[in-house]
């Protein structure tokens, strides 16, 4: 059996199995990947751009473009948030277009009590659950799509009040999570944007979004289409 040299705090059980098969897998990855790139581990390579890679350190403090390193790894960081927004998000989106799908179908809702969750939430009322199904996935998908300077209006609805107050107060509520993702690419290009302060609270922003509809109402909608566990 093969020595554990990553994880050692893991679940003793699991560890065990793992280290037992006969294959590849991530620990022994991570170990043929140590001694990484010191600008990449750093934040401050730039491949944006068919001039690079830019790598900055003391002596070529700047990028071809002119971009230092609070820049490039704010690009850096900004698209990378972007990328995991996304996936999170199209995977939402593909939860309410099939709920959309069971309601015009008249197809199975295999919980009710979900379906009843998500209706309180949205006050959401209909003639049968096929009609409150269909429109639960309708508000889910207008926000999903409103543009960027129109804050999506479930985020209040889900999330905690508390926390809903204080990112009002900051001013990090987001907009149509698609037209921030896509924001986000445009901004982190070259030569668009090259304010930290902006490109961070730009992160945050996605942060919500990807949260409260990545991953709460992606687990909401799912628990309608295929009951909850």
């Amino acid at each position: 059996m093969k020595e554990n040299k990553i994880c050692r705090e893991a679940d003793p059980v699991l560890a065990q199995y793992i280290m037992s098969l006969d294959t590849e897998i991530s620990h022994d990855r991570m170990i043929n990947q140590q001694n990484k790139c010191g600008y990449g581990l750093a934040g401050v390579c730039c491949r944006l751009c068919s001039n690079g890679p830019c790598r900055l350190s003391q002596s070529r403090p700047r990028g071809v473009c002119g971009a230092d390193a609070d820049t490039i790894a704010g690009r850096n960081l900004l698209r990378s948030v972007a990328a995991g927004s996304a996936c999170y998000i199209h995977v939402v989106e593909d939860a309410a277009v099939e709920l959309k799908h069971i309601s015009e179908e008249h197809g199975r809702i295999k919980s009710k009590e979900a379906l009843d969750t998500l209706c309180g939430k949205f006050g959401v009322t209909g003639k049968d659950d096929w009609e409150k199904a269909g429109k639960v996935a309708d508000l889910v998908l207008e926000d999903l799509h409103r543009p960027v300077q129109e804050q999506m209006k479930l985020v209040e609805k889900v999330a905690y009040p508390m926390r809903v107050d204080n990112w009002n107060k900051l001013g990090i509520m987001p907009g149509g999570s698609n037209a921030e993702i896509i924001q986000a690419i445009v901004k982190s290009s070259t030569n668009l944007n090259s304010d930290l302060t902006d490109m961070l609270m730009h992160c945050l922003r996605l942060s919500i979004s990807t949260g409260v509809y990545g991953l709460v109402l992606t687990n909401l909608i799912n628990d309608v289409i295929m009951g909850g566990s």
